[in-house]
């Protein structure tokens, strides 16, 4: 009986071990590696402090063109689908919503809720114009410490 337990405890190690080596194995064929040297810090190269690739900040920190980034501020007028928000650092930006945009208060939001002097943070994307349609909007206070927007270079649809 110590004979087969023994072996089991032996057989079992050995499985174990021949399985990890192969999950290795297997890990090391499936990996890509990215261009350039892993783990080596690239030095930023538009002299901005930011690496090559990632966006640089204009006025709302969003790009004019599109991309997806929050608007923060206060609703000044509301007119049909569009509002026109002012921004803490005291621009306005008109944003186009439509049926299909989320609204959102503490509870689900509508359409009706937007009112002159509301503060709303707007999640959308951004015109060559620096209209934004947006797709969510949120309704209520505290997003005056927030960044008027959100850099991006992508346009998304």
């Amino acid at each position: 009986m110590k004979n087969n337990l023994v072996v089991i405890v032996v057989v079992a190690i050995v499985s174990g071990g021949l399985g990890f080596f192969g999950g290795m194995q297997y890990q090391k064929a499936n990996t890509i590696m990215p261009s350039g040297s892993v783990g080596q810090f690239q030095p930023p190269t538009n002299g901005q402090g930011r690496p090559e690739g990632f966006p640089e900040r204009n006025g709302t920190g969003m790009t004019s063109g599109g991309g997806l980034g929050p608007v923060t501020g206060e609703i000044l007028e509301v007119d049909g689908e569009t509002i026109t928000v002012q921004t803490p650092e005291g621009d306005s930006k008109i944003v186009i919503y439509s049926g299909s945009t989320n609204i959102n208060k503490t509870s689900e939001g509508s359409s009706s809720d937007l009112e002159v002097g509301e503060e709303v943070m707007v999640i959308g994307s951004e015109d060559a114009n620096g209209t934004v349609t947006a797709q969510t909007i949120s309704i209520g206070g505290g997003f005056r410490g927030m960044p008027s927007g959100q850099p991006t270079t992508e346009e998304n649809n």
